[in-house]
């Protein structure tokens, strides 16, 4: 009980005050009001009128009453509702979590499935709950390059056909690729200076035009015939990567891109940025 006191709100403590003086005052009040008003003629009149006068001020101070225990309703039922309202949108947010788990588990089980047309149709669903949830675009992000990684490992592909584009070779490593790109969030230095690790895969002809690819680790990639047009490769590990005929107009680098030994960006039209506001509070340091 004397926990329960100590947690009573200062509003119920004000209004248990206020009700107290105001019942005081109507029962033990009146007769004092009237000659306080009054003075010296309240002595003038008759039993009947000082009663009468007596009655109409119990009558004004039991309304007050009256009034505040309405609005004391009102605040109580207002504060319920409020508790109502907190309470079902935490259910709501614990449903939506529960939801957004069940769904994230089912699209990783769709992942290993063994027909492209299910891999795609989950790859889509992960773009749909990076859509719907911030926190989660990180994991959609990483799980996509892990995808990729072990999707397009060096060798998986044998086509004949140099020209073949990517989406025609593996239209799920396609998908993979344009929705993990879609996520990251340029201008942000990551805390382990990558934001995606896609490195040591074949990726010929693969079509990542105007695709953010701000600090992804992409070491040792076959690139060749690839569409980087309007693309942002600042920050990003290109170290050892095979760069054969790929499409850099209106490419975006910085001084912070690592290019392969003895590839010349200039010489390829592509745009080095100087500015270094990103990193000011970030030291230089190598991709590895």
């Amino acid at each position: 009980m004397e926990v329960g006191m100590r947690r009573l709100p200062w509003a119920w403590v004000l209004f248990s005050v206020v009700l107290l003086i105001l019942l005081v005052a109507a029962l033990v009040g009146p007769p004092a009001i009237l000659r306080w008003d009054l003075g010296q003629r309240a002595e003038m009149l008759s039993p009947a009128e000082t009663a009468g006068a007596t009655n109409q001020i119990r009558s004004a101070i039991l309304q007050a009453v009256g009034t505040v225990v309405v609005l004391a309703g009102a605040y109580v039922a207002w504060r319920q509702l409020q508790h109502n309202m907190r309470a079902g949108q935490a259910q709501i947010e614990l449903q939506r979590a529960g939801n957004l788990t069940d769904r994230y588990t089912r699209v990783v089980d769709q992942l290993a499935s063994t027909d492209e047309t299910i891999r795609v149709g989950a790859i889509h669903a992960l773009d749909r709950i990076a859509a719907e949830a911030v926190t989660e675009r990180a994991g959609v992000v990483a799980l996509l390059a892990t995808y990729v990684r072990v999707r397009a490992h060096h060798g998986w592909t044998h086509s004949d056909d140099p020209e073949l584009p990517l989406r025609s070779r593996a239209s799920d490593i396609q998908a993979a690729l344009t929705t993990l790109t879609r996520w990251i969030q340029p201008e942000v230095v990551p805390p382990q200076w990558l934001t995606a690790d896609i490195a040591h895969t074949d990726l010929p002809n693969a079509n990542l035009h105007g695709c953010t690819l701000w600090h992804v680790r992409m070491r040792d990639i076959n690139l060749a015939g690839a569409d980087l047009a309007d693309a942002d490769v600042r920050g990003a590990d290109l170290r050892g990567t095979v760069l054969d005929g790929v499409d850099f107009t209106g490419t975006r680098a910085n001084r912070r891109t690592w290019w392969p030994t003895g590839f010349d960006p200039k010489a390829h039209g592509i745009s080095i940025e100087q500015t270094e506001t990103a990193y000011s509070m970030w030291p230089p340091k190598t991709p590895d």
